[in-house]
């Protein structure tokens, strides 16, 4: 089919430029040591998310439970939510998702953290959580010390959670 034989709106991709990239930011993470694991939020395709996990990709990231549901047809080794997830439903959502994926969320609270346990303890899964400090932005994450502290000994002993570390947003970095 010829370009001016489509109709509008209509979603054009350049594989081999989609390739290209993927390859670029595989080799840069392999280059510098990184465990690459790409947002999905933009794409929101499972088939875009296998070929990030074909070029290295250790896991994939999303921003919410609904994306979460989706990117588990990707098959990933794990998924990361990248925000707090609150409310029962989508709670129950989530530990659906935790049954099918190894699952870990990035938090900046206790009150996030202990209906998140509650419900991994209710729904017989563990769930892996990210302490989330700010870094300057003042966008999300607790002051670095003493709240960090505190927010990662909070969720260390919250049954039907474990911690996997630290994390934070530095979109103010452009390279």
């Amino acid at each position: 089919m010829q370009l001016d034989g489509l109709d509008t709106p209509a979603l054009l991709i350049d594989l081999d430029r989609v390739e290209a990239n993927l390859q670029r930011v595989a080799s840069y993470a392999a280059e510098h040591n990184l465990r690459l694991r790409p947002h999905t939020t933009t794409h929101k395709s499972p088939a875009f998310g296998r070929m990030q996990l074909a070029t290295g990709a250790a896991g994939l990231t999303v921003a919410k439970v609904s994306e979460a549901e989706v990117m588990v047809r990707a098959n990933p080794p794990d998924l990361l939510i990248a925000y707090p997830v609150l409310g029962e439903r989508k709670l129950a959502r989530l530990v659906e998702v935790a049954r099918q994926v190894p699952l870990t969320v990035s938090l900046d609270s206790l009150t996030a953290a202990a209906p998140l346990a509650a419900a991994a303890r209710a729904g017989g899964v563990e769930i892996g959580v990210l302490a989330e400090f700010d870094v300057g932005q003042g966008r999300v994450g607790v002051n670095p010390g003493d709240e960090l502290r505190t927010l990662i000994e909070g969720i260390r002993k919250l049954a039907g959670l474990r911690w996997r570390g630290i994390t934070f947003y530095t979109g103010h970095i452009k390279t």
